[in-house]
């Protein structure tokens, strides 16, 4: 009967190739394979990181621009085009303040005293200061006579009239027509001026 011996009885120890070899090679394979695990990973990761560098050199580039645009801004509010600017401005609140009463009211208000007999050939108003106040110049013709009257009558009584007068009046030896002019002051306001 054989029996084995456990004890290396050579005068060199022995060396087990076989069992060092596989140890290097899994060692290899593994390190290799680690390394295409990182080649991997930097090509995927890299490339969301490269794409997020790019994206924030742009927003860089955009802010610089950006703060270029405040500081153009900020050296002409400093200029002295400002003062032009405060002056158009001025100007502009003096228009919109002479616009500020409604033209369709105004002929409203206007045609509620007309008198059936009488009609507007011309209109010609001329807005006061701040636009609280606006001088009418109306030239019509009227049928009969009396209808001027009438008119001049229905303005003396109006609350947003005032200032009434009868400038020219003139009637027609061909026909019955009457030709007038009228001047007179109209109060957006509703006669409170």
């Amino acid at each position: 009967m054989r029996r084995r011996l456990d004890v290396n009885m050579a005068s060199e120890p022995f060396i087990h190739r076989k069992l060092l070899l596989g140890i290097l090679v899994g060692l290899l394979g593994a390190l290799l394979l680690a390394s295409g695990l990182n080649v991997t990973l930097y090509r995927i990761r890299g490339k969301t990181y490269r794409m997020e560098r790019a994206k924030l050199a742009l927003q860089e580039k955009n802010v610089k621009a950006l703060h270029r645009k405040i500081d153009a801004h900020k050296a002409l509010l400093r200029s002295e085009a400002v003062a032009n600017y405060k002056s158009e401005g001025s100007f502009v609140q003096q228009m919109l303040s002479a616009k500020k009463f409604s033209w369709t009211r105004f002929l409203a208000e206007l045609e509620t005293i007309k008198p059936y007999g009488t009609m507007f050939m011309d209109i010609t108003p001329n807005v006061g200061k701040e636009g609280r106040f606006v001088s009418v110049r109306v030239r019509g013709v009227a049928n009969p006579r009396g209808e001027v009257l009438k008119l001049e009558q229905n303005l003396f009584q109006s609350k947003v009239f005032r200032d009434v007068k009868l400038e020219m009046e003139r009637k027609d030896s061909k026909n019955p027509w009457v030709t007038f002019q009228i001047s007179f002051t109209y109060l957006p306001a509703g006669g409170k001026s």
